[in-house]
């Protein structure tokens, strides 16, 4: 990184000048190598990890991952290693026993310039070791801090070296700090872009998603949940992010950008800004920025750039929007705050108010009759019952999907009486909570209404007339069935794939209700009753699954008029249609074996079919067959059919088989082996006998 150096200019006065030194003391080393890291696992894990990725810039390799070992109880070691540009062994002396020196000065592609990281392990340790490769050179050293307190390099061994080149670096760890070095590789990893290659799993701070937007936008808010206040505010440089107070770059004269952090502060966010390697200062240990004038004046400019993008974006995407609702609910506060003065669909987010309320209607010469109904001011999920003249609109607009838009939903009465629409309306489960209604009779939607429905709802409502849901015969004191539009039912529903019936309210206008089938609730239970018997849940879904049923809905004798009226089928007598087939079959079955036993041993292939079709009786409909009037006598009619026709088959057989044994001829002609020879002499024979009965 290249430094600012135009401040470092010699002090002089008019009687001469002496320029200050710095004593090479262990003091001295003690101090720049530990004395100014806070933290110094997290220096060491940072400085190393930035060399590292510093190489491999400079090497032209920046997506290239560098390896890290991180401390296990059986390995309780720290080593970094790079495959960039390297060092010699002239380089190693020169870097690493020279403190400030460093050959990235000139150079904001990289992180470091202090020449100070190389030596964060002193701050932990007395002696790392460091290998060093360039140029098919391998050199292995050791740093220490020597008796005097003075740092020194000893090379151990050199030897010929045919990989790549770059420099490894390894510190031992105390086993007590293991899990510190891995908490701080967790943290100082996050930033990195390019992961190392690592030994173990870490679960990082700051999700990928963040690193992209930071490098796409140049910023990121991160809202928080909670209501903690004040602003999580980080500077991200290279790979490192420095924390930073609001306060800190605050500026009496910049009026638009102090009200940019004071949004800023009350938002409840981590807010990231990227600053270009070199745009800002650092503090010797790189553990804060150095907050100096240029530092400052460079974060301004940058937060500066993002409050007029952050106010162009914010505008764009409201314009996006349909209404101001959605405005509201689809962007955050701070962006809220940002288009305020923005008029989407005729209204501006600064005019929402909390409360939507009637004044509006009231205003109008027509006297209309409107009101919101639902149970406001109270978290029970009651019956509509409280009418007022003012709600809050956080409860009364919603949408019903998340591609819907946000609307209130007004309920205009077209019916020709107003008494018992409040009760329609609290019957009918299929609409929301709360509402508006416009409870007029015959009130027809006029260029005067619909102005004023838009105002109260900011231009956000969908409109539904009473005759969809209700016919104008409903009184407070009759049940809810009776008035429902034609093909809107309320009762008990099971449909197909469900497991038991709900009570809820369903409009059958264009559904196939000959797929449907209406029964008695059987005084409540919900269970079939069919001939004299109660059908289980399992029971009703395969007996649904037989007659390839889309549902069946209950009626509990209120409302048994309009649903005979809407549906064909009765479900009992479905059932028993399909029972009483199979009950015909064997009627017919019974007359068909008197038939065949008459003419005796006539075909045997008749009789096995005959016995096929009486084992299939019960597989075509077998629950309906189960709920058949007399079902054990039916059984019992099969059962002595199959034996009849068993014992006649075992006769034939018995009579084939004497057959057999008795004609020589018959046995030839039944055999299943005869050969082509003995099939002319049998014809040879049957020619014999019959010129003989001629003779």
């Amino acid at each position: 990184m290249r430094l600012d150096t135009t401040r470092e200019k010699t002090i002089t006065n008019l009687g001469g000048s002496q320029k200050f030194k710095v004593n090479a003391s262990a003091k001295a080393f003690q101090i720049l190598s530990s004395g100014i890291y806070e933290r110094k696992i997290e220096a060491i894990v940072r400085e190393l990890s930035c060399n590292c990725f510093d190489s491999h810039v400079e090497a032209g390799v920046p997506d290239l991952p560098f390896n890290v070992h991180l401390p296990t109880p059986l390995d309780p070691k720290f080593v970094v290693e790079d495959f960039g540009v390297g060092l010699s062994e002239e380089q190693v002396y020169s870097v690493y026993t020279t403190y400030f020196e460093s050959t990235k000065t000139e150079n904001n592609d990289v992180i470091g310039a202090l020449g100070l990281g190389s030596k964060t392990p002193f701050s932990y340790t007395d002696s790392f070791s460091i290998t060093a490769r360039k140029d098919g050179v391998e050199a292995v050293f050791t740093a220490s801090i020597g008796e005097s307190g003075e740092p020194e390099v000893v090379k151990l061994y050199s030897r010929p070296w045919t990989g790549s080149n770059g420099v490894k670096i390894t510190v031992d760890v105390s086993n007590h700090d293991i899990y510190e070095f891995i908490a701080c590789a967790e943290k100082v990893y996050s930033w990195f872009k390019v992961k190392p290659t690592l030994n173990k799993t870490l679960d990082y701070d700051v999700e990928e998603s963040i690193l992209d937007a930071i490098d796409e936008y140049g910023y990121h808010f991160e809202p928080q949940n909670g209501y903690r206040s004040g602003v999580n505010f980080k500077v991200v440089m290279g790979t490192v992010a420095y924390d930073l107070d609001m306060d800190d770059v605050r500026s009496r004269d910049q009026g638009d950008l102090n009200l940019f952090l004071n949004q800023l502060d009350k938002m409840r966010a981590n807010v990231f800004i990227r600053l270009a390697i070199g745009e800002a200062d650092v503090a010797a240990s790189r553990e804060t920025l150095s907050l100096d004038d240029r530092t400052k004046e460079n974060i301004r400019k940058k937060l500066d750039l993002i409050r007029v993008n952050f106010q162009k974006n914010s505008i764009a995407k409201a314009q996006q929007m349909s209404s101001v609702f959605e405005v509201y609910n689809g962007m955050t506060p701070h962006e809220r705050a940002m288009v305020k003065d923005e008029v989407i669909n005729g209204f501006t987010v600064g005019s929402l108010l909390k409360t939507m309320d009637l004044t509006t209607a009231h205003s109008y010469s027509e006297n209309y009759d409107i009101a919101f109904y639902g149970d406001y001011g109270n978290s029970r999920l009651e019956a509509r019952s409280k009418r007022v003249d003012s709600a809050p609109f956080n409860t009364l607009v919603t949408r019903d999907l998340s591609s819907d838009p946000y609307t209130v939903q007004v309920i205009i009465n077209d019916c020709g009486r107003k008494s018992g629409v409040k009760d329609a309306i609290k019957q009918n489960h299929s609409l929301r909570r709360k509402i508006m209604v416009v409870s007029d009779k015959n009130t027809v939607l006029t260029p005067r209404l619909e102005a004023i429905i838009s105002d109260i709802t900011y231009g956000c409502y969908s409109i539904i007339y009473t005759s969809s849901f209700w016919d104008g015969k409903l009184a407070a004191n009759k049940y809810a069935s009776g008035g429902l539009a034609s093909k809107t039912i309320k009762a008990q529903i099971r449909p197909k794939g469900r497991s038991g019936f709900s009570y809820f309210v369903k409009d059958f206008s264009d559904i196939d209700t000959s797929r449907w089938a209406y029964c008695d609730s059987s005084g409540g239970t919900y269970c079939i009753q069919v001939a004299g018997q109660y059908m289980t849940g399992h029971e009703l879904t395969e007996v649904m699954e037989e007659l390839d049923l889309d549902g069946v809905i209950a009626y509990n004798g209120n409302n048994e008029g309009k649903i005979r009226r809407t549906f064909k089928n009765r479900l009992q007598d479905l059932i028993l249609s399909k029972a009483n087939s199979s009950g015909l079959k064997v009627q017919k079955t019974k007359e068909t074996l008197r038939w065949h036993s008459s003419t005796k041993f006539k075909v045997l292939p008749e009789y096995l079919a005959l016995k096929g079709l009486v084992d299939s009786f019960e597989q075509s409909y077998p629950m309906c067959s189960k709920w058949l009037p007399k079902t054990d006598e039916i059984k019992s009619e099969l059962i002595t059919c199959r034996s009849v026709i068993e014992k006649h088959i075992e006769n034939f057989e018995a009579s084939i088989e004497e057959l057999r044994d008795s004609n020589r001829l018959l046995n030839t002609v039944l055999s299943s082996s005869m050969q082509d020879d003995e099939v002319e002499d049998t014809k040879e024979y049957i020619e014999y006998l019959k010129q003989k009965k001629e003779k």
